[in-house]
């Protein structure tokens, strides 16, 4: 009799392998994911999706994978070029910082599709260490001229919700739970301020569903937490405008980011022997929003560095953002 494997038998590979829908991942990160699964620290955002997707994610990384595959023409470029950033990587990375590294592969991939469907740019071509220069990819533009294009990726900070769902997943009695937090601190977390979750999330696993209470973290910041029927995620809610504070961004951090980031796309960008130039930048913020004066500043920036030779567009959570 021809056995069946159960949900529960079901690797992140097989799920991968096996399933059409996680063809256009397959085809471009699938050696790197088989890399990580079978390393010493497996543990990753894209293989725990893989397990359970509990956002939703998978259709949309590979709806997004499928339309780079169709910008470039070629998914073996493709994997190639996430190879290069990633393969080597995959086995030993710490997991927040392979996290990092496919977050800003998943940011030239959003960079060259909303380039494709806004700009009407075309012939994406990624460009590889061997061909000498240092820049992301190569595009024609509407009128037909040669683009050079770099990709850069403006993290988003670590946040008390981040920290909070990477302890609240480590307790079996919260599986079927769900963690909402309210809070107005969108900075990365302290050393101290995640040994506060810590503890926090410990005792919080005695707690059943109902449960409301507070927690006071360093540098006064106020945590709403309540516990109700879920998948033992997390997730944060804040009212907007009235009464409801302004969230604490730490702004002049993130166009520092930004600058030495823009300073590094210039000197990337000196090998192309293009005309025109294009910096890319992805914002990710904790709330998916951006002040109109911001995104003015990252412009300002990109233009002083560059002496008026580079071309910004912002990207906010991977979708282009007009300025």
């Amino acid at each position: 009799m021809k056995s069946q494997t159960t949900d529960s038998e079901k690797t992140p590979i097989s799920i991968l392998e096996n399933d059409q829908r996680n063809q256009a991942l397959n085809q471009i990160f699938g050696n790197i994911i088989r890399q990580r699964y079978l390393g010493p620290n497996p543990q990753s955002r894209i293989l725990s999706t893989l397990v359970s997707d509990t956002r939703n994610m998978l259709p949309r990384w590979n709806s997004d994978f499928n339309e780079y595959i169709s910008a470039i023409g070629d998914p073996d470029l493709g994997r190639q070029k996430a190879e290069e950033d990633l393969l080597s990587r995959a086995e030993s990375c710490p997991q927040a910082e392979f996290d990092s590294y496919w977050g800003d592969f998943y940011t030239e991939v959003s960079a060259v599709n909303e380039l494709k469907k806004h700009k009407k740019f075309k012939q994406f071509h990624p460009i590889l260490p061997s061909e000498g220069k240092t820049y992301d990819y190569d595009a024609v533009d509407l009128i037909g001229e040669s683009v050079a294009i770099e990709v850069k990726n403006a993290r988003a900070p670590i946040t008390i919700v981040d920290v909070f769902a990477s302890e609240f997943v480590q307790y079996t009695e919260v599986a079927r739970l769900r963690a909402v937090l309210t809070y107005y601190w969108d900075n990365t977390v302290t050393p101290e301020q995640s040994r506060q979750i810590k503890r926090f999330v410990k005792e919080l696993s005695k707690r059943p569903s109902g449960y409301v209470g507070t927690l006071m973290l360093a540098q006064d910041v106020l945590v709403k937490v309540s516990l109700i029927e879920g998948k033992g995620d997390v997730i944060m809610t804040r009212g907007m405008g009235g009464t409801s504070p302004e969230p604490e961004l730490n702004e002049a951090g993130l166009l520092k980011k930004i600058s030495d980031k823009t300073e590094d796309a210039v000197r990337q960008l000196s090998t192309a022997n293009s005309r025109r130039k294009i910096l890319v930048i992805n914002i990710d913020t904790p709330d998916g929003m951006i002040d109109g004066n911001l995104a003015q500043a990252v412009k300002g920036i990109v233009s002083e560095k560059s002496s008026g030779q580079i071309e910004p567009v912002l990207l906010l959570h991977h979708h282009l953002l007009e300025i």
